[in-house]
């Protein structure tokens, strides 16, 4: 009879155990913090891309200059940005994307389309385990510099991996 129980408990454990695994195989994945800093960006163009937070993406031309290593307050500055880096680890191999999920201060694109956030997928396929991801952004209109927080999170499956909070002022409250 304690034999018997001893199983059954043994299986109930096992199968509660696979079954959370199911429910949340990104439940694993850990991130770690590689930078988070303050640029500014000359050079370069612009091309469309409605994925993007302001509808609008640097071409690869553009050269970028460190101002300040290590912070999470960036002044409003045209021309300047933030940059963010996370190394996602222990991603298991059936895991091929995570989502991108950003909240900022409202901003009116010139097409009248007023935003504050975008989701979009990050392609990890090919991971190996790990993946080193970077989210930059740089104030090239007006229209983007509102003050306000901006908040970038990513996600596996509803599991929230990281989360990080930039908070952008008026320029001359940090000079």
């Amino acid at each position: 009879m304690k034999k018997n129980i001893l199983i059954l408990i043994l299986l109930t454990m096992i199968s509660v155990i696979n079954a959370s695994a199911f429910n949340n195989p990104s439940g694993s994945i850990k991130s770690f913090l590689l930078v988070h800093s303050y640029l500014k960006k000359t050079g370069g163009s612009l091309y469309q891309d409605e994925s993007r937070v302001s509808g609008l993406v640097n071409d690869d031309t553009y050269k970028i200059e460190l101002i300040a290593p290590n912070v999470w307050t960036i002044p409003n500055k045209l021309g300047t940005g933030f940059v963010l880096g996370v190394r996602f680890y222990d991603i298991p191999q059936n895991v091929q994307s995570l989502e991108l999920r950003v909240n900022f201060p409202e901003m009116t694109l010139p097409t009248g389309e007023k935003r504050s956030s975008i989701k979009r997928p990050i392609d990890i396929s090919g991971h190996k385990g790990s993946y080193d991801w970077f989210f930059e952004y740089y104030f090239d209109a007006a229209y983007e510099t509102n003050p306000g927080d901006w908040t970038i999170q990513i996600y596996s499956n509803s599991v929230l991996l990281h989360k990080s909070q930039f908070e952008v002022v008026q320029s001359n409250t940090i000079e």
